[in-house]
């Protein structure tokens, strides 16, 4: 008979999906940063299973694909405030004018 599985991989392994779905959400909900959190759920992962399944190599890809995500987010995000920052003076003086 095969020993149990030690409560504390299950506990962890309950953090890193609560950490991807989180992400999961965070790709949707601009305030939650979600590509970091997916990674870091990956990464919990990886640990939880001393890396037999996800070594340091699928690590520092996953690493770099999120990396540039990350960057492209951001600028995507100075971009679009750089090019609708007219409408939002607008809006706010309406705001002041009420």
């Amino acid at each position: 008979m095969r020993d149990p599985v030690p409560s504390w991989i299950s506990c962890y392994t309950a953090i890193a999906i609560v950490l991807i779905a989180a992400g999961l959400v965070g790709a949707i909900v601009p305030t939650l940063p979600g590509i970091p959190l997916i990674f870091g759920g990956i990464w919990l992962i990886a640990g939880v299973d001393r890396y037999r399944h996800v070594g340091l190599w699928w690590l520092l890809a996953i690493a770099g694909i999120g990396a540039v995500g990350l960057t492209l987010d951001l600028l995507a995000g100075a971009l679009g405030a750089k090019r609708w920052e007219p409408a939002s003076r607008q809006y706010r003086g309406r705001l002041r004018a009420r």
